[in-house]
């Protein structure tokens, strides 16, 4: 009944937890890499070279990605994880152009005070595109099957995707 199946949520979270409390400075040497690589949505190689990593990241989760060309603007980075699973997908949605113009940080960009960090994107929203990753991660890790997970992270939403078929790729994604 019920009490089973709360106690199952119960351990599953605990097992959560755990991942990634055990796998913080890998989260964290991953989150400073993506942040490190600067894509202003004007830089369009700035915002290919962020889209490789988020592909690799992601394809070592297991997602199948793809990178696709949104001239004159940086990619949209595509991927779904489990396309065969029996339930609707889910889909993580973001992007990984920024509105910091390259030069604007010392090198490395990427800095930490306390608990604070400094970067480009590391709110809006580099952050949340490796939230999803670690998210995703720890979910394998407990065996998780019953929905495929996409994504779908912009190169241009900072530009509102002017003049590219950025927004529809998003929508078609979805």
């Amino acid at each position: 009944g019920m009490k089973g199946k709360e106690k199952i949520l119960n351990e599953q979270l605990k097992q959560i937890q755990q991942y990634l409390t055990d796998h913080q400075e890998e989260m964290f040497r991953d989150y400073a890499r993506l942040i490190n690589c600067e894509s202003h949505s004007s830089d369009v190689p700035g915002v290919y070279a962020a889209a490789e990593i988020v592909k690799e990241l992601y394809e070592e989760a297991g997602f199948q990605c793809e990178i696709l060309d949104m001239p004159p603007n940086g990619p949209t980075t595509i991927g779904i994880l489990g396309k065969d699973r029996a339930l609707e997908p889910v889909l993580i949605s973001g992007h990984v152009d920024t509105v910091i113009k390259p030069g604007a940080y010392e090198k490395p960009v990427f800095r930490t005070e306390g608990n604070l960090a400094y970067g480009p994107g590391v709110l809006d929203m580099k952050g949340g595109i490796i939230i999803g990753l670690y998210a995703v991660k720890a979910l394998n890790a407990i065996g998780y099957q019953e929905r495929p997970i996409k994504f779908a992270f912009s190169g241009d939403e900072e530009i509102g995707h002017l003049h590219s078929q950025g927004a529809e790729t998003l929508t078609n994604a979805a």
